[in-house]
């Protein structure tokens, strides 16, 4: 048993001088658990950034504004109105707008308010939703909102167009008897004041009246049964309609890239393990150069990563359909940048740590935290705003949104510059310091 203790205690010591590897074993557990937290169940008070959604108005009215108003108060939601012109000025939203916004992926949700609104009588209320399911669980959500938002008001808008149409059929004089007749009826019953009671009918009147809270299960089903019978909701489906298999086209990206990024993290041990059999030592001795050793695992490790890529897309086809050959030479594109990002983020680990089992350790801990923080797990709304914007300083989030481009958007040459110029520069930049951290550590020596 003294054996075994001596043994323990020398784990124990190995384990604490290493102090980086220590940092990653407790610290990867409370960053991983802060993100699930926070996505699943709100920790910390963070709040999800609000959704945005274009709402397009073709016709100014007392039920436009209304229903505007709900929207606005709406907090999942951010209403854009407006959209910048040639010259840089706001100019309102159309239906032409509306729908190149959806096609460019500015917004993924359009609500239209036709002209008129509400129309005939009792009423009925005409709403257009367009969208982009890019996020399924995203318009799941915000049409979720629009029906909270929309059938609260329901009720005052069919009264408003009630209101509206006495007086435009026997005029404001009838409507103000009409009121006066109930009132004077009311107080003879209840003996409340006349003039009292007029004047919040006419209130009532004049603001409507919203849903209330109770009413029991029953009284809910029957009013939702109600409303949606006068409520006209036309959803339709702007982008990705001819894809044959939405799920797997929206989540192989994020797959991808983060099995590229393990197998790229796999070079830093491959370069560990030559050192220790010497094989540098020996190369060095001949006409090679460390550059020559770097530049030839960075190439070998980004055509491996790139074939990889594609033999994971091609497998995806295969098991699910998704349409790869109008889109090859732009997957081969984005799939050949997407590798060279790895495998230099595969170099920068070999080149800051100082043993495998500690590049190893820090692989992991990167590679879950830009995995989940990127969108690769889930979508990235689900996340508070500073999380959002972390998001996008991640090769990750780069490259799936470059995926999305071709596959989903099946977008241009010119959509792609954006995301492939930043995976480039960062490429670029991880590469620079990479070579530098070479030059200075003692993985050649």
């Amino acid at each position: 048993m003294r054996t075994v203790w001596i043994l323990y205690k020398k784990d124990l010591h190995v384990m604490l001088r290493d102090r980086v590897g220590l940092v990653i074993t407790f610290l990867m557990p409370l960053v991983l658990i802060y993100i699930f937290g926070t996505v699943f169940g709100g920790a910390g008070g963070g709040q999800t950034t609000a959704i945005p959604l274009a709402v397009v108005v073709e016709g100014e009215s007392a039920a436009t504004d209304r229903v505007l108003r709900a929207l606005e108060a709406e907090p999942g939601l951010r209403v854009v109105r407006t959209v910048a012109g040639v010259d840089g000025e706001a100019e309102p939203l159309d239906r032409a707008r509306a729908r190149g916004l959806l096609e460019d992926n500015r917004v993924r949700h359009v609500l239209i308010l036709p002209d008129p609104l509400v129309s005939g009588l009792p009423g009925q209320i005409s709403l257009v939703y367009w969208f982009n399911p890019r996020q399924a669980m995203e318009g799941e959500v915000v049409q979720g909102l629009l029906q909270r938002a929309v059938f609260t008001q329901v009720p005052a808008l069919l009264l408003d167009n009630l209101r509206e149409a006495m007086e435009e059929r026997f005029g404001d004089a009838f409507a103000d008897d009409f009121l006066r007749e109930q009132v004077e009826v009311a107080s003879r019953f209840f003996g409340f004041e006349l003039e009292e009671g007029l004047d919040d009918l006419r209130e009532f009147w004049q603001r409507g009246f919203s849903l209330g809270e109770g009413g029991g299960e029953g009284g809910d089903e029957a009013a939702g049964g109600l409303l949606a019978s006068v409520l006209d909701f036309q959803a339709e489906q702007v982008v990705g309609r001819e894809i044959a298999n939405p799920g797997p086209t929206r989540n192989i990206g994020g797959w991808a890239i983060m099995f590229l990024l393990f197998n790229a993290a796999g070079l830093a041990t491959i370069l560990f393990d030559e050192k220790r059999a010497g094989l540098f030592l020996r190369l060095l001795s001949g006409p090679a150069r460390r550059h020559h050793i770097l530049w030839s695992k960075y190439l070998f490790g980004m055509s491996l990563g790139l074939f990889q890529l594609l033999l994971m897309f091609f497998i995806g086809s295969l098991l699910y359909g998704i349409e790869l050959l109008p889109h090859l030479p732009k997957l081969a594109v984005v799939s050949a940048v997407t590798a060279a990002s790895c495998i230099a983020f595969g170099m920068l680990l070999a080149s800051v740590s100082k043993t495998s089992v500690q590049a190893s350790g820090l692989a992991t801990f990167i590679i879950l935290t830009m995995s989940a923080v990127g969108g690769a797990w889930f979508p990235t709304f689900l996340m508070p705003e500073f999380i959002q914007v972390l998001s996008t300083f991640t090769i990750v989030y780069w490259a799936i949104e470059a995926y999305l481009l071709v596959l989903w958007q099946q977008a241009g040459w010119a959509a792609l510059v954006r995301p492939l110029g930043i995976l480039i520069l960062v490429t670029l930049a991880v590469l620079a310091v990479s070579l530098w951290r070479f030059s200075k550590g003692d993985l050649f020596r």
